[in-house]
């Protein structure tokens, strides 16, 4: 669990932690590497999506998704990388800030940034393709402990026909 922010607990190196995080998010891939991931994670949800839609409207909602998501992504990657260099300043000392940064700048650390793009990409879309799966084990042990409405048996009998249907011949 994430404990207090240090803002709130007046730490004086926190300007210097914000500072080292900045520069590893930065040699993450900064602002664009957030947007990737929004892009990433709106294509997975998007190929969960278009599964639902008549054939003839797939193309047409994929692409506005896409650009939907871009769009997301450019107004909120930014406001999602000031929050995560507050949350990484709090959870880490200024040593061990040092020695990511660090790793960052080795022939490992830049590989390893050259390739989490295609990573997080495929992972997206793994994560993706089993959400429907993820969706059904939810919703059946939910209902076996709590019991559901008729809507909610409808909709994971629907969930099933549509699993079966995307099952591998």
């Amino acid at each position: 669990a994430i404990g207090p922010l240090a803002h709130a607990q007046g730490d004086e190196g926190l300007a210097r932690r914000e500072a080292l995080v900045g520069q590893i998010l930065e040699a993450q891939g900064g602002i664009a590497a957030m947007r990737q991931v929004m892009q990433n994670a709106g294509e997975a949800t998007a190929s969960q999506m278009l599964g639902a839609l008549p054939a003839d409207k797939a193309a047409e909602a994929k692409a506005f998704l896409h650009d939907l998501m871009a769009d997301v992504a450019d107004t909120m990657a930014p406001k999602l990388v000031q929050d995560a260099e507050r949350v990484w300043a709090a959870e880490f000392s200024e040593p061990e800030l040092r020695d990511i940064l660090a790793f960052y700048k080795t022939p490992t650390g830049r590989a390893m940034v050259a390739k989490m793009r295609e990573i997080s990409r495929q992972t997206g879309l793994i994560i993706g393709r089993h959400a429907p799966e993820i969706q059904l084990m939810v919703a059946e042990r939910a209902c076996a402990r709590f019991g559901c409405s008729d809507q909610v048996r409808g909709q994971i009998e629907a969930l099933k026909k549509q699993q079966q249907r995307n099952a591998p011949s």
